[in-house]
């Protein structure tokens, strides 16, 4: 029996503080990664965290045309490694290729 391949990919490491609603959300690739770039940012956190423990720590991988992010005003759309070379694409260039596409499959059906 072949066992199954393991993700290596881009995950979300979710930071859980005590009182706190929401979790600190890393992106990295490994769980070290992922600590060392929370300890890189934890005296830029709301005092409201500095002030709690973590208390908890999830991990999930982003999926392809539902995992969003904003960066710089801009929104994201995770759309796989092989698509992108980071994995996400701007939505607005995400919107034109899908446009490109389907008028491409427009164009097929009428020649």
């Amino acid at each position: 029996m072949d066992l199954p391949k393991f993700y290596n990919g881009i995950k979300f490491y979710n930071y859980y503080f005590i009182g706190m609603d929401k979790p600190i959300i890393i992106e990295a690739r490994d769980k070290v990664s992922a600590r060392n770039a929370l300890n890189n940012i934890v005296d830029k956190l709301p005092e409201q965290y500095r002030q709690q423990k973590p208390c908890g720590e999830t991990v999930t991988v982003p999926i392809r045309g539902i995992s969003t992010k904003k960066m710089k005003d801009k929104n994201y759309i995770w759309v796989g490694e092989e698509k992108s070379p980071n994995g996400w694409l701007e939505e607005s260039e995400l919107n034109e290729r899908i446009k490109n596409y389907n008028n491409g499959k427009s164009n097929k059906r009428a020649g």
